[in-house]
């Protein structure tokens, strides 16, 4: 081949030379950097949250999170890719309805799993602290699910970088959530 990524001879090369393979390499290459930028902030927060909760509640934290986190799983589900995927093959006329569409089915999702998070929570239980922490997690599900959804463009333009911009943006508000909000949850699990 002419040009491009191959590692094996005579074989098409697994990235095309010109703009495309460009901006899939460039946006890769951001993609990690500002997701290692991601892991540091999510480290930084865990100690500061740690000191602020204090070993049992951070354990109570851990497990009302834990539990929360299943809407996330629930709220994908497979639609981002579905999504990316669909975006690609209908016109442009079509994408937004598509779009609204899928908006729509995920933040229904969303509803459905905050309702079963908040009620196992209930049911297996957890004490009102945890109860309102499972919800207030689950709740958070709706930013990350709406940007979730409002960046398949970005991805089928290979607008990585744009979207690692994005994400490090989310997970810096989140951090900072978390750290201001932590000795919040600590008054009110003292209060409990």
């Amino acid at each position: 081949p002419a040009g491009g990524l191959n590692l094996k001879p005579n074989q098409p090369p697994l990235v095309e030379e010109g703009p495309d393979g460009t901006l899939l390499i460039r946006g890769g290459v951001s993609r990690v950097m500002f997701f290692l930028a991601m892991i540091v902030l999510s480290v930084g927060s865990t100690a500061v949250v740690t000191h602020h909760l204090g070993a049992i509640r951070f354990g109570e934290y851990t497990t009302a999170f834990s539990v929360a986190s299943m809407v996330t799983v629930v709220a994908d589900a497979g639609m981002s890719n579905l999504g990316i995927r669909q975006y690609a093959l209908l016109s442009p006329g079509a994408r937004g309805p598509m779009m609204a569409t899928l908006l729509g089915l995920r933040l229904t999702l969303v509803a459905v799993g905050v309702a079963v998070s908040v009620a196992f929570a209930i049911f297996a239980g957890y004490n009102r602290t945890m109860v309102l922490g499972v919800l207030a997690v689950s709740a958070a599900t709706v930013p990350l699910v709406i940007q979730h959804t409002y960046t398949i463009p970005l991805t089928n333009e290979l607008r990585l970088t744009t979207i690692a911009v994005l994400d490090l943006a989310r997970q810096a508000v989140w951090v900072a959530g978390l750290v201001l909000l932590s000795p919040l949850f600590l008054a009110l699990a003292v209060a409990v």
